[in-house]
């Protein structure tokens, strides 16, 4: 078998039948197999992928796991040469995976491979980052990452190159791996429950000598955000789903524990507050002035809240 893919669903049957039938066309004469594990969904994704997809591999949990988990889960049973994570909110076009395989097979020190991704209407996302760092995340939390952009992430659009370059990580949610790799550095971490599985993969990955690579000119359709909650950043006013920001954050304390100690951890905790009270102000502000409505405010307001007050490891 050439290429395994896992996609793990949470409540998003339109866009995950979207996503299958771009993948059934594309795939439909190829060494694939695709993996859907469901997370307890309650919207009709489990009845709907097993009448109209007969041919895919369903596993279905009684309680959400989380990502990591649900996607080892696949992986302990996928006979790939190479597997890609991908999320249910896609729409792959027709020889996007071939560009990706080829890509590996041509590059040996290949372990992982991240591609472009962009919202239907043609914006284009940032899915390629530096290594999660205090330095990064003290950049973000004082809102500085328009001034140093380049401390924070790759390739913010795709005028900036098109030609593959190396790394520190790319987002799970179109993530292309080789199975060797898994084998040597090990599955996902499943203490990571959402967010953060995916820079700690890259990380473990090229700690081990593995390369992590991004192609900016293979591209895939992503409606972002509708498998957790999370609309659109780019939206001028956005609703911020608490619990979805809380995982974020303790994902990422998590990481700084596991990689760098609790030193670092307890930073991270310090400059979280401060970047939750920036919030807040920008918030309270965009309120007096009329540039937000009350409800958005009130939402921003009770998330940034709970951040703020949050515990963000249990050890």
């Amino acid at each position: 078998m050439d290429l395994s893919i896992v996609i793990v669903n949470w409540n998003t049957q339109a866009l995950l039948r979207e996503c299958l039938q771009s993948l059934c066309r594309d795939g439909s004469s190829q060494n694939w197999e695709i993996w859907v594990v469901d997370n307890a969904s309650e919207d009709g994704s489990i009845e709907m992928v097993r009448a109209e997809f007969p041919q895919i591999h369903l596993i279905v949990n009684e309680e959400n796991v989380g990502f990591a988990r649900a996607t080892n889960q696949a992986l302990a049973q996928a006979t790939g040469r190479f597997c890609l994570l991908l999320n249910p909110d896609t729409v792959v076009p027709t020889g996007t995976l071939d560009r990706l395989l080829g890509f590996m097979r041509k590059t040996p020190d290949a372990g992982i491979v991240g591609c472009g991704q962009v919202y239907p209407n043609g914006m284009w996302q940032t899915t390629c980052h530096r290594e999660i760092t205090l330095v990064r995340e003290a950049i973000i939390a004082f809102g500085l990452s328009r001034i140093f952009r380049t401390m924070v992430d790759y390739c913010g659009h795709p005028g900036e190159g098109s030609v593959p370059r190396q790394v520190d990580w790319v987002e799970g949610g179109a993530l292309l791996i080789r199975t060797h790799v898994l084998r040597s550095i090990g599955p996902l971490d499943e203490s990571f429950f959402m967010y953060a599985e995916d820079a700690d993969l890259c990380l473990r990955a090229r700690r081990a000598n593995f390369q992590v690579y991004y192609l900016p000119d293979v591209q895939i359709i992503h409606h972002r955000g509708q498998a957790t909650g999370f609309e659109e950043r780019r939206r001028r006013q956005k609703r911020v789903n608490t619990d979805m920001l809380l995982a974020l954050h303790r994902s990422k304390a998590k990481y700084f524990y596991k990689h760098y100690g609790d030193l670092h951890f307890r930073i991270y905790g310090l400059l979280v507050r401060i970047y939750s009270l920036r919030k807040l102000s920008m918030g309270w502000m965009a309120y007096l002035s009329k540039r937000i409505e009350p409800d958005d405010w009130r939402n921003l307001s009770r998330a940034y809240l709970s951040l703020l007050k949050a515990s963000l490891l249990k050890r």
